[in-house]
């Protein structure tokens, strides 16, 4: 599990479609099985 914080979701789509990003999903897609889920707030 891996938790990530992010000021709003402006910056949650940003980074998900950013370049960076994008340039690692075929790694992360090999290495293992990814769901998302967002949460406003805990």
């Amino acid at each position: 599990m891996a938790l990530f914080e992010f000021p709003d979701s402006a910056a949650i789509d940003s980074w998900y479609n950013s370049d960076e990003y994008k340039a690692l999903i075929s790694l992360r897609d090999e290495a293992a099985v990814i769901r998302f889920a967002i949460a406003e707030s805990f």
